[in-house]
Parts: structure tokens; C-alpha cells; sequence
């Protein structure tokens, strides 16, 4: 599934949620090594820190930094939603948003796997 306005990624991220059960900490050990890898092909991107939580509307923390020539926010968010890739989750259906918040960018995503499990994050990108 492609990029979704605010309103429709939450409610796809509240049905996912409600409807499913987390995935297990040792299936996430690998799409995140994947999404990990596929972010750090975008040069001007660091990523600092990455964990998994308990939590279930941000099962997937990633901490990142912009070194960009390109540093306004408006153009960070047109590279992300250009470069993510679902097929990096490996999910069955999946979505994301990407979007300013405060001084900063904020990138959500979740994923629907089969058995009813499901994989959320959120990755935040400051300058």
C-alpha cells in the first residue's frame, strides 16, 4: 500500500492493531535489519539508533539525522516517501506516512503479516 494521508494511515493502524496480535521480537530482528540497510542507502541519512519496544502503535523506533543539502523539511519528506519501499517489510499489506512534526520529520509505518500478526513503527528524522 502506498503513502496514506494522516487520518487514513491511523485508522489502517488502529484496524491493524485491533484486529492482530504483535510480532514476535525474533521475526522483527530481520526486517529490521532490512529496513535499517535500505535507509542507510539514502546518503544524506544517518541513522543513529533503532530498537524495539513493547508498545504496540510503535513496535519499531528508529533515530535518525539529516545531513542533506536539502534540509527543509518539505524536501525530506518528498525523498522519503520517494525511497521508502513496502516490499522491505515483507508483509502481506502494509502502509506508511511520512510528514513535518514540530522541527522535525516523522516517517509511521505499519504492517500486516499473516497468522493476524502485525509490525508498527515510527522513525524520526531531526537536522
Amino acid at each position: 500500500m502506498p503513502h496514506l494521508l494522516k487520518p487514513a494511515f491511523e485508522q489502517y493502524r488502529n484496524e491493524t492493531i485491533k484486529g492482530g496480535k504483535p510480532m514476535l521480537e525474533k521475526n522483527i530482528v530481520p526486517i529490521q535489519a532490512a529496513l535499517v540497510a535500505s535507509l542507510e542507502s539514502i546518503d544524506a541519512l544517518l541513522i543513529e539508533k533503532t530498537r524495539r519496544l513493547p508498545h504496540p502503535e510503535g513496535m519499531l523506533e528508529i533515530s535518525a539525522k539529516w545531513f542533506g543539502l536539502n534540509s527543509a523539511q518539505g524536501d525530506v519528506v518528498k525523498e522519503l516517501r520517494r525511497h521508502w519501499n513496502d516490499a522491505i517489510l515483507s508483509a502481506d499489506d502494509s502502509a506508511f506516512w511520512v510528514g513535518q512534526s514540530d522541527e522535525a520529520v516523522l516517517l509511521m509505518f505499519a504492517a500486516r503479516y499473516p497468522e493476524g500478526r502485525y509490525l508498527t513503527g515510527r522513525m524520526l528524522i531531526t537536522f
